[in-house]
């Protein structure tokens, strides 16, 4: 029995998107973390019925250790298979076998069911999590419409990581390929491709953007969910997070630059970043104004956070990647750089969509009046 088939035998998407829809499935399907994971585990508290053939599911999606013993003859098999692939670990000997839960959790997101990094919703103290999905990959997904995609729609996914946007596109589109350039991002988003039943409309491919960009291809959608968060240059940064530039936007960019030429009659390119801003507006807001000279440009201003908070943030994430320095020192030149140098006071959460139609900027701002 393959995971597809065990899935859907075992109604899992609904059971995660009861067990979540408590915290609000609909704004975010990551609620099965380390703080909630108890009650996620006290089944008897919220389910009456049959577990039988289906408590693997609770080792797939709350990280629960558990008896190989307790599974089915069918679940043991295909927590062998799952292990065997990376995705599950089985641990003991004899008696004392145990499935165990692996780098991966399995989610909901829309209608797509995926593998995502575990140590986003379950940290560990030897790891960062190296493939990254949250709340902006979600803001995206929330403007993609891809049912109104053109018939036969080719998409182009930039940074793919886990592959979610591609899936989601895949509904609608003919052709997506969906690009990466670390190891863990092309490892996990061809288990979810196939795990979608996918395989015929999506390719992986390990490519960096520029060389996708240079590429004689054309396409209908770009989404790109782009590494941008402005860094020190001499500290090290998760891959996934540092975007390249002083303020984290040039592979924005370098998209923009690039759409003239990649775009189809009719395209569109949709992305999504944290960018920094002064008191007023984003400060990438210039250039995309310059944008609207040719293209017809949207931006959806969605969230806006003093640079105080974001600052503490990148301070802890920095910290653990440059364990040789003292956090505290850390944290000031984290400060200097973004309060400082680049005299940010801000930080805006927007989603860009740049297509081919009558020029013009839309800006769609709920702080505006703030």
């Amino acid at each position: 029995m393959s995971l597809r088939e065990y899935l859907r035998e075992s109604g899992f998407a609904n059971i995660y998107r009861y067990i979540v829809s408590s915290r609000h499935y609909a704004v975010t399907p990551f609620a099965v973390n380390a703080a909630t994971r108890g009650a996620v585990l006290a089944t008897d508290t919220y389910l009456e019925g049959e577990l039988e053939g289906r408590r693997l599911l609770w080792t797939l999606f709350a990280h629960a250790t558990l008896p190989r013993e307790a599974l089915t003859a069918r679940e043991r098999d295909l927590a062998a298979e799952l292990a065997e692939a990376g995705l599950l670990h089985t641990d003991g000997a004899g008696d004392h076998d145990v499935v165990a839960p692996g780098d991966w959790q399995l989610i909901c997101v829309g209608d797509n069911t995926l593998f995502v990094d575990a140590a986003i919703a379950f940290p560990r103290r030897e790891r960062m999590h190296e493939v990254y999905i949250g709340p902006d990959t979600l803001l995206l997904l929330h403007y993609l419409d891809a049912p109104r995609l053109p018939r036969g729609a080719r998409v182009l996914d930039l940074c793919t990581g886990s592959g979610v946007i591609g899936l989601d596109a895949a509904r609608a589109a003919s052709r997506v390929v969906s690009t990466d350039i670390a190891d863990k991002p092309l490892f996990i988003a061809p288990v979810n491709r196939d795990l979608n039943a996918r395989g015929d409309t999506i390719e992986v491919r390990r490519e960096a953007v520029a060389d996708t960009l240079r590429a004689d291809e054309t396409w209908d959608l770009v989404t790109c969910n782009p590494p941008f968060i402005a860094t020190p240059p001499e500290l090290a940064a998760p891959i996934y997070a540092r975007g390249p530039g002083r303020d984290g936007c040039d592979m924005m960019r370098d998209i923009l630059a690039a759409l003239d030429r990649i775009l189809a009659p009719g395209g569109a390119c949709l992305m999504v970043a944290d960018i920094l801003g002064d008191d007023r507006h984003p400060c990438f807001l210039a250039e995309l104004r310059e944008a609207a000279r040719s293209f017809a440009v949207e931006v959806y201003i969605d969230q806006k956070l003093p640079i105080a908070g974001h600052i503490d943030a990148m301070s802890h994430i920095l910290a653990r990647e440059n364990p040789a320095l003292d956090p505290s020192a850390v944290a000031a030149r984290t400060r200097e750089f973004l309060a400082g140098e680049l005299a940010a006071r801000h930080v805006y959460l927007c989603v860009i969509r740049v297509r081919r139609g009558a020029p013009g900027l839309l800006v769609l701002d709920r702080y505006r009046a703030a």
